[in-house]
């Protein structure tokens, strides 16, 4: 046997010779292929540490993303670090001594600092943006949009904010599925890439990609064009996807600048979303001469469900700039196959294959960044994405969120072509010939179905739960006619999500607000209301009456029955049973009917100050109206 004095040169010889010969190189040894324009990046910006390149794609360690966030912030400021005393039992490093001092990173304990425990994604946000905090004072890291993940309630409390704001400004992207992953892990090619997103976003001044204001008259423009060519038309350079008709759809070759798909977190569809209108309006005008804005044709632009979840796309528009959707994307860059054969049996909500690359979108600092589609996600308050590494992800982000903006059109190679149609005009909705009990409208971006049918009217509810939202805020508010949610419907609601279509069709209806049966709570006077919530009496009609409602057994408190599955109400996705309000009393003041998870009818009901729109937890929303089928 060997002893150890013998054996250790034998194997340092083993791993000398490993290494000398040609083609064996130790797995992480090179970054990965997504990571590595983005990791030489930051070399150049000498803002990569010894500690991260030994293996690109292992786990950083907290120790090693100290040493790299002190480089981080020595480059934002411009001089060095403070030297601060280690405070700390085990480890003698002098960057996390630094970064204690600066407040960035704090130790496990008073003694102890873990350093070499992996760093979580949680933990790596909160350094990162402490750290913008101290190198750049100017970035107001408290305010930032209180997003909406489906894992928020596994975020740490103290950690909640940092996530929040790396999110909002693009330090940090979703996982699919709308989740954060915070307890997960980074990879040290990973952390280089953060580190150097946030130097080029903060580090500096940030060059106007935008077009906007560069308007350069141009005396002759391109009359042909080939697939591939690139164009340069307002100060940007366009790449070529299609060339038919005399026109070629042209694709910013690089991602413009970071934008919000919609300025709130609401339920929209491309053709109510802000950044369709920044793109036809401000982005349009500043951006081309009068000579290009001629031959920017205005396109009928179709915008189709999501092809894996079926949340509404919304009615077609006619634009002249617009973003790519899903479609399109995989028609262009190329088509695996995979966008046609969704397996909702494993929940993918991404498509990653062989063209990943060829959807790498960079900025103007040469780093990849997310770029928006214009399909709907997972529901209609995310729109779908392209990633930093090229995966589609048609789950989507959030609608407020800020991502890349790639801005597409369809440019006519020879001037003299008929004048595009107005493209300020959205198209209408429209109202099939004929409508049954039953039927599933498509109406103002949301799916409707009918429950009755009379008079030539139809009475509609949504297909799915549309918004998590409070019945009242106030507990003195209990009865429909004075509560919260009835003036949202009447009002913001109503001037958001409906089209002047729909609007000039929707009825006013009396509706009657009855006392609870079983428990005699006042119902409150009766109301007119364009839109509304169903009754206990309406929902027992509409979707089956087993008699229960009419012969309480016992003391029970809920409707359980044979109809309860045709009760049950999901979100958008179809996926995630949800809570719905009806307007109808609980069993006192201050608690509200709703149906539950399970389709049962809570004739008890809920407290009406319970629901969060940004934690998704308490009763959801089902609007219904009275909408005339003819003029």
């Amino acid at each position: 046997m060997l002893s150890k004095k013998r054996l250790l040169p034998l194997l340092l010889a083993l791993v000398f010779a490993l290494l000398s010969c040609p083609g064996i190189t130790l797995a992480g040894a090179d970054p990965s292929d997504w990571a590595a324009r983005e990791v030489g990046l930051a070399k150049q910006a000498g803002l990569v540490t010894a500690g991260v390149t030994s293996d690109y794609t292992a786990d950083v360690t907290r120790e090693q993303f100290c040493e790299l966030v002190i480089v981080l912030y020595e480059a934002m400021t411009g001089k060095a670090a403070p030297q601060y005393a280690n405070v700390f039992s085990d480890t003698e490093n002098p960057a996390v001594a630094k970064a204690n001092g600066l407040e960035i990173v704090f130790g496990v304990s008073a003694t102890e600092f873990a350093p070499h425990r992996n760093i979580s994604r949680e933990e790596l946000c909160v350094m990162l943006v402490r750290c913008i905090d101290k190198a750049a004072p100017d970035a107001d890291v408290k305010t930032y949009n209180s997003n909406v993940f489906a894992d928020i309630d596994v975020i740490s409390d103290w950690a909640l904010p940092f996530v929040q704001y790396a999110f909002d400004i693009g330090i940090i992207q979703g996982v699919g599925e709308n989740k954060i992953d915070p307890k997960g892990t980074a990879t040290c090619e990973q952390a280089i890439i953060l580190a150097y997103r946030i130097h080029d976003r903060f580090g500096g001044a940030k060059p106007d990609n935008s077009g906007g204001g560069q308007q350069t008259e141009v005396t002759e423009l391109p009359s042909s064009a080939a697939v591939g060519d690139v164009i340069r038309l307002g100060g940007i350079d366009w790449r070529v996807l299609e060339v038919t008709g005399g026109r070629a759809l042209l694709l910013s070759d690089q991602v413009l600048e970071e934008r919000r798909y919609h300025g709130s977190m609401s339920i929209i569809t491309w053709e109510l979303c802000s950044l369709r209108e920044y793109l036809n309006g401000e982005f349009f005008e500043k951006t081309f001469s009068a000579a290009e804005k001629e031959r920017i044709a205005g396109t009928t632009v179709h915008n189709g469900d999501n092809p894996w979840f079926v949340t509404y796309g919304g009615n077609s528009t006619v634009d002249r700039v617009f973003i790519l959707d899903a479609a399109e994307v995989v028609r262009y860059f190329g088509d695996s196959g995979q966008l046609g054969n969704a397996s909702f049996e494993s929940y993918v909500s991404t498509i990653e294959d062989e063209f990943n690359s060829a959807r790498i979108a960079t900025g103007s600092g040469g780093f990849g960044l997310v770029w928006w589609l214009r399909s709907p996600g997972l529901r209609n308050e995310l729109a779908a994405t392209v990633r930093i590494d090229g995966v589609i992800d048609l789950s989507g982000v959030q609608v407020r969120a800020s991502a890349g903006v790639r801005p597409a059109m369809w440019f006519n190679l020879q001037p003299g072509m008929p004048d595009p149609p107005d493209y300020s005009t959205p198209l209408q909705d429209k109202l099939p010939a004929s409508v049954a009990a039953g039927d599933i409208l498509s109406l103002s971006g949301v799916k409707w179905r009918v429950l009755e049918v009379t008079g030539g009217r139809a009475l509609l509810i949504s297909e799915y739960v549309l918004e998590m939202l409070k019945y009242s805020a106030n507990s003195e508010n209990a009865a429909w006619e004075q509560c919260d949610l009835r003036q949202y419907l009447n009002g913001a609601f109503y001037d958001r999500v409906f089209s002047d279509f729909v609007k000039s069709r929707i009825v006013g209806t009396l509706v009657s607000n009855d006392d609870n049966q079983w428990y005699d709570t006042p119902g409150g006077g009766n109301t007119t209301d364009k839109v509304f919530l169903l009754s206990i009496e309406e929902v027992v009609r509409y979707f089956g009456d087993s008699g229960q409602l009419a012969n309480q057994q016992g003391m029970a408190q809920s409707i359980s029955d044979v109809f309860s599955a045709n009760r049950i109400a999901t979100d958008a996705s179809g996926q995630y049973p949800r809570h719905w309000w009806l307007r109808s009393p609980g069993e006192e003041a201050g608690r509200a009917a709703c149906v539950n998870t399970y389709g049962n009818i809570i004739i008890s009901g809920e407290s009406i100050t319970w629901g969060s729109e940004t934690y998704l937890e308490g009763n959801g929303v089902r609007p219904a109206f009275w909408i005339e089928l003819q003029p």
